[in-house]
């Protein structure tokens, strides 16, 4: 199904009412991966965004449809005392119900939770005004660019740069079995050296590194130093370069290339593409989330390039300013275990076909384009009012169809039922 028609689909009011999406919530980015396309919601009240609420909805290449990520409130925040549009606003603003414990933010003065503020970036940092008084109260994390430099204050009242990054590979790797050494070069204790002679050990088999930078150069390293660090030993297996424009090129004599010694087989970089720029404003307030979701996708036994697939399924505002170049086989494990593993085993599984078929009380008037529902995996009915779901194992699911103009023989919009697969 092509994009633009699921659009459309996603557009109407019973394919809503399938996902519990209120009639207040905006369709705001649309993002294709190689295996879904999906669809961001944001969800407004009283003309603001909620910060932090949002929902998800990746549909597969057959149509069927899923929910990654629900609304993080059950409760509308209650609607401001002032009117949110009082005035125009300029652009590049945007009205936000604030979630003031989002540690991505920091504050000068840490305003009531939902309370109205304007968002907007300059050079590439968020800043956050009270609504109605229109003075600074915080800022986001600056991104890694090259406008700074990591070794000092990050220019927000942060003095370990981006330390929650930082902590989050430093515990992904230890989780992994490996012995992991984390340095900050700001601390006045370590510098640069101590960075360039880690990844010169032979023993350090992956690498996660945040500053400001581009794809030849960062305050961390350059392109010359890693060769000349790699030059007596093997590439390194798995390299995530935070760095502003990492991974805008990944091409001979780049960061990305030089960490492969060349290589696309058991190795991989991942990295960011104008994080700084307005285009990937979103992607950066997400990125520690998208991260944090990368990782634990790789916990779980995932390839690298199934964990960066699925993680960018789930924050569709991080698309195309993440990106991954190297073998999508790869599997993370500590110790000597790190390698690409390949295995075919043919088995037979238990599967049923489910076909559904909706009609008008008679078969000679089949339904077209009802939205159907099978253990939450989305389907429109064709032409002949039928949809089939394949690969469905033994269970008891739950079916729920809903036609616009149509009433169930009770009276109701949503027909429901509980279907037993054997």
């Amino acid at each position: 199904m092509l994009k633009k028609e699921l659009e459309q689909i996603m557009g109407k009011k019973e394919v809503r009412q399938q996902f519990n999406i209120p009639d207040d919530a905006v369709l705001v980015k649309t993002a294709q991966t190689k295996k879904y396309t999906i669809f961001l919601f944001h969800h407004k009240s009283g003309g603001g965004f909620i910060d932090g609420d949002r929902i998800v909805v990746k549909v597969d290449s057959q149509g069927q449809g899923s929910i990654s990520a629900k609304w993080d409130y059950d409760e509308l925040p209650p609607a401001p005392g002032v009117p949110l549009l009082s005035r125009l606003l300029r652009k590049g603003e945007k009205v936000a119900l604030i979630d003031p414990d989002n540690p991505f933010y920091i504050w000068d003065k840490k305003p009531a939770k939902h309370q109205a503020c304007l968002l907007s970036w300059k050079k590439g940092q968020l800043v956050i005004k009270d609504r109605q008084t229109g003075k600074v109260i915080g800022h986001g994390t600056p991104p890694p660019n090259k406008a700074l430099s990591a070794s000092a204050p990050s220019g927000a009242g942060d003095t370990e740069g981006w330390r929650q990054w930082r902590e989050s590979a430093r515990d992904f790797f230890i989780d992994l079995g490996f012995d992991t050494t984390e340095i900050f070069i700001g601390d006045g204790v370590h510098t640069k050296a101590h960075v360039l002679n880690a990844i010169g050990d032979p023993e350090t088999k992956v690498v996660y590194g945040i500053a400001h930078g581009t794809h030849i150069y960062s305050d961390l390293w350059t392109t010359t130093e890693i060769v000349a660090r790699l030059a007596g030993r093997d590439k390194v297996i798995f390299a995530f370069l935070a760095h502003c424009g990492s991974h805008c090129y990944t091409g001979s004599g780049t960061l990305s290339d030089v960490f492969r010694k060349g290589s696309m087989v058991d190795t991989v970089t991942v990295g960011y593409c104008d994080m700084a720029s307005a285009g990937c404003s979103e992607a950066w307030v997400h990125s520690i989330q998208w991260q944090n979701k990368f990782f634990d996708y790789m916990r779980q036994g995932m390839t690298c390039g199934e964990a960066f697939e699925e993680s960018i399924a789930d924050f569709p505002e991080c698309e195309g300013c993440m990106r991954f170049c190297g073998d999508e086989n790869l599997i993370l494990k500590g110790g000597d275990q790190v390698s690409s593993v390949k295995v075919t085993v043919n088995l037979v599984k238990k599967v049923s076909e489910v076909e559904l078929t909706v009609q008008e009380g008679s078969p000679d008037f089949p339904i077209m384009g009802a939205v159907c529902s099978f253990d939450a995996k989305l389907g429109i009915t064709d032409e002949g009012g039928k949809y089939t779901w394949n690969g469905i194992i033994p269970g008891t699911y739950q079916l729920s169809v809903t036609a616009a103009g149509y009433l169930t023989p009770e009276g109701g919009e949503v027909h429901t039922q509980t279907i037993t697969v054997p």
